[in-house]
C-alpha cells in the first residue's frame, strides 16, 4: 500500500476526476452542436448536389460518412450526460497513480 495517500490526497484526486469529466462532458457536447451546425448549414447544398440521381458508390460512402458520424455522436454526447456516468463515481486514471 502506499501510505501517502491521504483522506486529503484522495478527496482532491476525487475532486480532479470530476473535474476532468465534466470537462470531458462539455467539449463532448460542444463537438455535438459544431456537427449539427455543419450538417444543418450545408443540408441545402447536400439536397441539392447529392439527393438527385442515380445512386454511386461515392454517393453511398458520401451518405455513409456524413450521417454515421451524426449518429456515432449523438450516441456518445447521450451517454456522457446519462445518469451511468456519475460524476460522484467516477475517478481519473491520474489519480489512481
Amino acid at each position: 500500500m502506499n501510505s501517502t495517500l491521504t483522506p486529503e490526497v484522495i478527496k482532491a484526486r476525487v475532486i480532479l476526476g470530476v473535474q476532468y469529466l465534466t470537462l470531458t462532458r462539455y467539449l463532448d457536447l460542444s463537438a455535438t452542436v459544431a456537427l449539427l451546425w455543419d450538417f444543418a448549414d450545408t443540408f441545402g447544398r447536400e439536397r441539392r448536389h447529392f439527393w438527385g440521381g442515380r445512386w454511386s458508390w461515392l454517393r453511398i460512402l458520401f451518405f455513409l460518412n456524413r450521417y454515421f458520424a451524426i449518429v456515432i455522436q449523438l450516441f456518445n454526447t447521450s451517454t456522457m450526460f446519462s445518469p451511468a456516468v456519475s460524476p460522484g463515481l467516477y475517478v481519473a486514471p491520474q489519480c489512481l497513480d
